[in-house]
């Protein structure tokens, strides 16, 4: 799992070797043949029992991402923008910094208050143990996400009618059934990486020049399995799918996606 700033966290992805990047940004293909890790050049927490219990509360998901997509701030400055008192704000900050997910900025300190900004660009949730080992922080982990992504389309649906016009063209929602092979699924979790990846990420630490028109876009990938989706298939329907064209798949779940002709769609 792979998260950067504007989320706390990051999707599941498995370790890749790292590897450099050309001249021109794209990652180059390792020796071996292997499939290049996208985004082999910037700094992954990656997350292990302890970071894991930390980042397991949306507050602190939240803090982290404040903190990777703004830069550092403070307490009071965090607090103010979750809808919390100072106090506690101060007490989610220490968390994540004893998990070494967030540092001190002394360049912004003053003796009276302290900044603090994010020790990684993004993070990583591949120790596939962790769900073993930490069942329950590993699910935690994985709602909050989903609870921030929920939150974030929300808000992304209910700004849609006072876009520009030219943005709501870029606005999207659309969704496909497909079936694939685990190999087939790994290969398309990997490409959706890899185009992301080619495109300018915000990075508060490191400012570059962006063009005028350049605004703030959020895109949010899932690949979700449904392995035990074939066992609710009805008897006799072939390889486990409804009907065609009905709407309808494995076991009458409605699992059509908008219209591709029907205004916005993911």
């Amino acid at each position: 799992m792979r998260s950067e700033g504007n989320d706390p966290t990051d999707d599941p992805t498995p370790d890749s070797a790292a590897v450099d990047h050309d001249g021109d940004g794209t990652p180059s293909r390792p020796a071996d043949g292997s499939r290049p890790d996208p985004f082999a050049g910037r700094t992954a927490a990656r997350l292990d029992a302890r970071s894991l219990r930390a980042v397991a509360h949306p507050r602190r998901l939240r803090m982290l991402g404040e903190l990777r997509r703004h830069g550092p701030s403070t307490a009071t400055r965090l607090a103010a923008k979750l809808g919390i008192n100072t106090g506690s704000a101060s007490y989610h900050l220490r968390q994540l910094a004893d998990a070494g997910l967030v540092t001190e900025d002394p360049a912004e300190g003053t003796s009276r208050e302290r900044w603090w900004r994010a020790a990684h660009e993004m993070t990583r949730f591949d120790d596939r143990e962790l769900l073993v080992r930490e069942p329950e922080a590993s699910m935690a982990y994985i709602q909050a996400i989903e609870s921030f992504y929920t939150a974030r389309l929300r808000s992304g649906v209910e700004a849609y009618q006072d876009m520009p016009r030219e943005w709501q063209q870029v606005f999207t929602m659309s969704d496909v059934s497909l079936r694939l092979t685990l190999a087939e699924g790994e290969r398309l979790r990997d490409e959706l990486a890899e185009v992301l990846a080619r495109y300018r990420w915000e990075d508060p630490n490191a400012p570059r020049e962006v063009p005028d028109d350049a605004e703030y876009v959020i895109a949010v990938t899932l690949v979700l399995p449904e392995p035990a989706s074939r066992e609710d298939a009805e008897p006799g329907a072939q390889g486990g799918a409804g009907n065609p064209g009905s709407g309808e798949e494995r076991g009458g779940a409605d699992r059509s996606g908008p219209s591709a002709d029907a205004g916005p769609e993911r």
